[in-house]
């Protein structure tokens, strides 16, 4: 206790004479009660107060809330001013621990109250005669939640005895619980969330769970934490970060984790399946409506390759019937039919739109009829993408041809074109393979889509193999693919297959179920 205690004047003075109060630790009211009880007993003689010449209590809080509680007017006061209320009012609880022992709660929260006030923890330390160390591991205890704290506080109330009329032994005695808390065991919850917290503070407050039980869990939530912090850098831009967790959150990791002081095999490993995962759901997107209307949804910049089968103009009402053999109809629908001037003014907006969406080096390839492929490469060059190549797809099984004046109809037109003079990506294939006519039959065969009545679906279906070659030439694994006019899917499925993105557009409604349902399959 501090050296100037030795000059304190003991007098009786009012209740009135305290303006105000310096409080290191909370009121505990139980032994308020108790002392209010034991002064009826023995009387008030024996519970002097500390209070400053200037009126300012600090040391018997509790006594002085006894007074109060009994009506009490006047007490004994002993009055001296000491070096330092806040460390002087320490000593006096630590000189009557006997009657309510200070516990490392009332200091971690003088510790909290002090810094509140605006000091440094070292002028703490310095003030309070205690170590930095100590300061500082009071101050991390800060970070546990309230209602955890409430609980850790509860744990430490004490009871206290009555006091018989012949008991004077009794007096100021406390019954202390066990105490399921210290300082050093609280740490370890500190870096855990709120919700961890106050679980494992409630389990082992309620002996729900032992000490070293309390430790194990406190050390695997926080490897948790670290998993759940690592995994969402991993995951960035998925939406697979909630399956992390809830994989984590198992605790078949925590092992690995703790043991190679971050992330092993195993979680790794949960890394690429989830990614992957991701990848295989959001690699293809399949958009239902028009692409006039719909592509206005796609970024600027965003399509590393363009690779599209638009309606040819080509359909016709005539129909040729064959003995014994299904009719022949030139119909595709009304999707591939227009007014000729129309259809050609249509080309711009392709290209435009091409132009707007492609990667600054981007590629495309657009298939077309030998009718237009003037007025398309021109529309290309408009729109300033740089015409490179028109290739041949040489259909082996065109089918029959039924008028016999003309040539057979056995090749299709793919117009290549990129963005930019150069950079982008063309991956040669060798000589055999890089020709600008490519060979293959029609789709035929479990390739070949049928409707419920077992007749073609889409009549202009594509070949995957065909698709896949200038996929393999004009793109990387991961890169972005776009089809405006997709039909049933067949640039979907090729892209699909070769680990490319996709992004999808169709509008009639039986086509773009077929390529959902061909996707799903997939």
């Amino acid at each position: 206790m501090n050296g100037q205690n030795q000059n304190a004047q003991f007098e009786m003075r009012p209740l009135s004479f305290i303006r105000d109060r310096h409080k290191v630790r909370r009121i505990n009211q139980a032994y308020v009660e108790h002392l209010a009880n034991t002064m009826k007993q023995i009387g008030i003689k024996d519970f002097p107060i500390d209070v400053t010449p200037d009126g300012i209590l600090f040391g018997g809080n509790h006594r002085y809330e006894a007074f109060l509680m009994l009506g009490v007017t006047e007490c004994w006061m002993r009055i001296y001013m000491p070096a330092s209320l806040t460390r002087e009012a320490v000593e006096l609880n630590v000189a009557t621990e006997e009657h309510l022992p200070s516990a490392f709660v009332d200091n971690a929260e003088l510790v909290w109250w002090m810094t509140k006030q605006g000091q440094t923890q070292a002028q703490v330390a310095q003030e309070l005669g205690w170590s930095a160390n100590i300061v500082i591991r009071y101050s991390h205890l800060g970070k546990i939640c309230k209602e955890a704290w409430d609980a850790v506080l509860a744990d430490h109330l004490p009871s206290f005895q009555s006091v018989g009329k012949n008991d004077d032994e009794s007096v100021g005695k406390p019954n202390l619980p066990t105490g399921n808390f210290s300082e050093r065991l609280l740490r370890d919850v500190v870096p855990l969330t709120p919700a961890q917290q106050l679980e494992l503070v409630t389990d082992l407050a309620s002996n729900k769970i032992q000490k070293n039980r309390f430790t194990k869990l406190a050390k695997d939530y926080r490897a948790r934490n670290e998993m759940d912090a690592w995994m969402q850098a991993q995951l960035s831009g998925t939406d697979m970060v909630g399956r992390a967790m809830a994989e984590i959150a198992k605790g078949i990791y925590d092992a690995e984790w703790q043991a190679t002081k971050g992330p092993g095999p195993k979680l790794e490993q949960l890394v690429q399946v989830l990614r992957d995962e991701w990848e295989r759901k959001h690699s293809v997107t399949l958009i239902h409506g028009d692409f006039y209307e719909k592509v206005q949804d796609v970024g600027d910049g965003s399509v590393d390759l363009i690779l599209t089968d638009p309606p040819y103009n080509v359909a016709r009402e005539q129909v040729f019937k064959l003995a014994g053999r299904t009719d022949i109809s030139q119909n595709f629908g009304d999707w591939d039919k227009y007014e000729h001037a129309a259809f050609i003014a249509l080309f711009d907006d392709w290209a435009r739109e091409f132009n707007r969406i492609l990667v600054g080096n981007g590629s495309g390839y657009v298939f077309t009829s030998d009718h237009y492929i003037s007025h398309l490469r021109e529309a290309l060059e408009r729109a300033g993408l740089n015409f490179r190549a028109t290739l041949v797809w040489h259909r082996k099984n065109p089918g029959t041809q039924v008028v016999k004046t003309n040539f057979k109809s056995s090749v299709e037109y793919i117009l290549f074109f990129t963005k930019g003079e150069s950079g982008h990506t063309f991956n040669w294939q060798g000589e055999m393979e890089m020709h600008n006519f490519i060979e293959t039959p029609i789709c035929s065969g479990s390739e070949r889509l049928l409707d419920a009545k077992k007749n073609t679906l889409h009549p202009t279906q594509k070949p995957v193999a065909v698709l896949q070659h200038l996929l393999e030439i004009s793109s990387h694994p991961g890169d972005m693919v776009f089809d405006g006019f997709m039909g049933v899917g067949s640039t979907a499925r090729a892209a699909r297959d070769l680990g490319r993105k996709f992004i999808g557009m169709e509008q009639d409604a039986t086509f773009f179920e077929a390529a959902q349902r061909r996707m799903n399959d997939a």
